[in-house]
């Protein structure tokens, strides 16, 4: 069944890790964030929220739906004054507008049903020259096959039917270009990244990690027989490894007001 954000048993999934430098540059490469204003969107555990901090940014207003993950975000950037928390939709957030130089939101739109009203509201909170970035996976994205540089595909190679879900709430690349522009944003440009989630001495740790569900929501469509049953093929495939890096093939909109 899918993930619930409300549960407070879930409250760390999306924390305690920590950002990687491939995710950084990419987002150096769009935008400089030396004294900016920031909403994260969709701010799950924080960790983005803290590193848009330590990039640079001014202020950086942490926003979810859930009290759970705001919760959770507290605590991982308890130690940064320039963090504030709100909390909010994303489709009608209660903020005042144009007043984000960059509104941030990764791997949430596909948890939102209406999105010209998502794209509209956040177009509406940013000031003019400033930019939106979203970064989600595609269909695209989801069909890469598996292999050691992206372990993530193993899951749709040894479980083909969750292709069914990911086929439901995957949007076309081209579909949010078109959105983003329909709700007033007058350039976007797209690139395709791989990301380093996080690096493993060995594949245990990593075992541990996912035997909790932790930080990876379609893992929450497999039941615990079926869990146990992907950990040990995946197992078979990359246990003797002594270094593993996990890899995420994802898609990010760069969309300017």
């Amino acid at each position: 069944m899918p993930i619930d954000f409300h549960d407070q048993s879930n409250l760390h999934t999306y924390a305690n890790r920590e950002v990687t430098t491939s995710w950084q540059d990419f987002l150096s490469k769009w935008v400089d964030l030396t004294n900016k204003k920031v909403l994260d969107a969709g701010c799950g555990g924080g960790i983005y929220t803290r590193k848009l901090v330590e990039l640079g940014a001014r202020e950086v207003v942490a926003m979810d739906y859930s009290s759970t993950m705001l919760e959770a975000a507290r605590n991982t950037c308890q130690d940064l004054p320039q963090v504030s928390y709100h909390h909010g939709d994303m489709c009608n957030t209660g903020l005042s507008g144009e007043q984000f130089d960059l509104v941030f939101s990764r791997a949430t739109i596909h948890h939102i049903r209406d999105l010209p009203t998502c794209f509209t509201e956040l177009y509406r909170l940013i000031r003019k020259g400033g930019v939106c970035i979203i970064q989600n996976r595609t269909m695209e994205d989801v069909v890469r096959p598996g292999s050691k540089e992206h372990v993530r595909g193993y899951l749709f190679d040894f479980f083909p039917e969750l292709m069914e879900t990911e086929k439901g709430r995957r949007p076309e690349r081209e579909q949010i270009v078109q959105t983003l522009k329909e709700a007033g944003f007058t350039r976007v440009d797209t690139e395709r990244i791989l990301e380093v989630r996080q690096i493993y001495n060995g594949f245990q740790p990593y075992k541990e990690e996912l035997l909790t569900r932790k930080g990876r929501s379609i893992l929450h469509e497999l039941n615990d027989e079926q869990l146990i049953e992907y950990v040990e093929k995946l197992e078979s495939v990359l246990g003797k490894e002594e270094i593993l890096i996990e890899q995420d093939s994802w898609t990010c909109w760069i969309a300017r007001k």
